[in-house]
């Protein structure tokens, strides 16, 4: 994603998409080159210049993929036959 916007620093930058957030004014939140993110409104980006991409076109990245999520469970579910996380959450 661009920022389009002619005024803040970043115009022109491409960053990456963390999520969008929908509503009255949509805007979605990216990473920043530090690591930190920010919300950045929908229509400052490249986003909004086409109507026809939507905001479907925003690919938004699992935080967890079901490879890592069958480890999880494998791992409480061995905590659990040990006796390290009983009856209760972990």
């Amino acid at each position: 994603m661009t920022i389009t916007h002619p005024h803040p620093p970043l115009r022109g930058q491409q960053l990456p998409v963390v999520c969008v957030r929908h509503g009255e004014s949509p805007d979605v939140i990216v990473r920043l080159p530090d690591g930190t993110h920010a919300g950045v409104a929908l229509r400052d980006t490249d986003y909004a210049a086409d109507p026809q991409a939507g905001l479907s076109a925003v690919a938004v990245p699992h935080l967890l993929d079901l490879k890592g999520l069958r480890q999880l469970a494998q791992l409480i579910d061995e905590r659990r036959r040990q006796g390290r996380c009983p009856n209760r959450p972990c």
